[in-house]
């Protein structure tokens, strides 16, 4: 939604010839029906306020930015309860050595 948001406030306002484009139908002298090719001269106008969209756009990135803020704080002070599995002081204190020595 915020890059349809994003994409309406970064649209402008054209004006474009183009040649060719439409075709209608008409009947000749003979009575027979023949085509015919026609500029299309196509406007486009904006309705609507840019400056409120670009407001809107953004909202929405501040509330982005709060939310993942208060994701990675959650994520930070969560305590853990782990209970590990090997008493590093214990027996296995030779294998906890060997790699701190590595």
């Amino acid at each position: 939604m915020l890059q349809a948001l994003q994409g309406l406030a970064n649209l402008k306002s054209s004006h474009e010839l183009q040649k060719g484009e439409g075709q209608g139908y008409v009947f000749n002298n003979d009575g027979n029906q023949t085509s015919y090719y026609y500029d299309i001269d196509r406007i486009m106008t904006i309705d609507y306020d840019r400056n409120k969209v670009r407001a809107m756009v953004k909202d929405f990135n501040r509330k982005a930015d709060e939310a993942s803020l208060k994701i990675d704080e959650a994520l930070l002070i969560t305590k853990v309860e782990y209970t590990p599995r090997f008493d590093l002081a214990g027996e296995n204190q030779f294998i906890v050595e060997e790699l701190l020595e590595k």
